[in-house]
């Protein structure tokens, strides 16, 4: 078997290989892309799989944007952890004797030494949990029952999931993008029925794709943050935490001409301890999360995310959908029976800042 490590940086990803001897694989050479190049890489690693056999394909749990794209390929995806990886890189074999960085994963060719080691330590990903496989999320913040501690600390962090229930409007958001394909079918849509709605970009794809996010703002939608490589946060130190946020704004902020003021996490991964770091972290930016998920993700059919979409939604309601993260074919199919739905039901459709804002 043939294992693939994909690793990530502030330039974009890089892949490597190994045998199961843990050597570097001579058929195939590491290969580099760039943020807004995940269908490439995509490409890459199913061409490896067809002509050299087996596949095992290693990411680390800060790496959340590719293994959609991965998995909707058919491609086997594994997830290796913080306390494994610590355990591995502490090791004495000096090809992974390193620390893991606070921004970046670790190097490709260790994490694909790591898989052809330990495959059995690893998260084999499936199709319909992806990067959450094998995990327990508790609820976020503002899902959790009143008057418990991971409630507390989503009010004092200013987490919002909804507007104004009084107000006979809702907001779609996009997660995961930019994307060159999807994002711009989306946007044809949201200019015909002249609706605004907002993305929440990954800062990776930002710093290849901010002219197709630019041209998101100046059509009237917001713009907000939703990380740099779209991590399960309660992974991360507080210093990994501040980069992911602050790198992602800065990219948006050179895109669009204006620093975003939301942050969508990712997952909505939000712990009492995330919120602990995120508060003395003392960032500016607002927590939205969302009380509508389409399911999109999920790819259960165009039809099926609209009825979902449509059943759940409130006045105030902040809907979750996507934009890129995997192929979003179904959610451009489902999105004009959303609008025209929200429309029949007699709700505006807004922007957050607009939905969260005054009148």
């Amino acid at each position: 078997m043939l294992f693939a490590g994909v690793a990530w940086s502030a330039e974009g990803y890089e892949v490597g290989f190994s045998d199961q001897a843990g050597r570097p694989d001579p058929r195939v050479r590491a290969r580099r892309f760039g943020g807004g190049e995940l269908p490439d890489l995509v490409a890459f690693l199913s061409r490896i799989a067809r002509e050299s056999g087996p596949l095992g394909i290693v990411v680390e749990s800060t790496n959340g944007a590719v293994d959609g794209f991965l998995l909707a390929a058919g491609l086997e995806v594994y997830r290796a952890d913080p306390a494994l990886l610590d355990e591995a890189l502490a090791s004495s074999n000096p090809e992974l004797n390193a620390p893991r960085p606070e921004f970046g994963s670790v190097p490709a060719l260790a994490l694909a030494r790591i898989a052809a080691a330990r495959l059995d330590s690893l998260s084999k990903l499936s199709a319909e949990d992806g990067s959450l496989t094998g995990r327990y999320l508790p609820p976020a913040a503002t899902f959790a029952p009143v008057g418990t501690e991971l409630e507390r600390r989503g009010r004092e962090a200013g987490c919002v999931k909804h507007g104004p229930r009084e107000r006979a409007a809702v907001a779609l958001s996009f997660d995961d993008g930019p994307h060159p394909e999807f994002t711009n079918q989306i946007l044809e849509i949201l200019a015909r029925y002249q609706a605004r709605a907002t993305f929440f970009p990954i800062g990776l794809s930002v710093s290849e794709l901010g002219d197709l996010l630019a041209k998101a703002a100046d059509a009237g939608h917001a713009i907000g943050n939703h990380t740099w490589s779209h991590p399960y946060l309660p992974d991360l130190s507080a210093a990994g935490l501040r980069e992911q946020v602050d790198r992602t704004s800065e990219a948006v902020a050179s895109a669009v001409g204006a620093r975003p003021s939301m942050v969508r996490p990712p997952y909505g991964s939000l712990t009492a301890e995330v919120l602990e770091k995120w508060t003395g972290l003392g960032f500016e930016e607002q927590l939205v999360l969302w009380d509508v998920d389409s399911a999109d993700w999920a790819l259960p059919g165009a039809e099926a995310i609209a009825d979902k979409t449509l059943k759940e939604i409130q006045p105030g309601s902040i809907v979750l959908m996507h934009d890129s993260g995997g192929d979003r074919s179904q959610t451009v199919q489902a999105l004009p029976a959303i609008i025209e739905g929200c429309l029949e039901r007699g709700y505006g459709l807004a922007t957050v800042p607009e939905l969260l804002g005054p009148h």
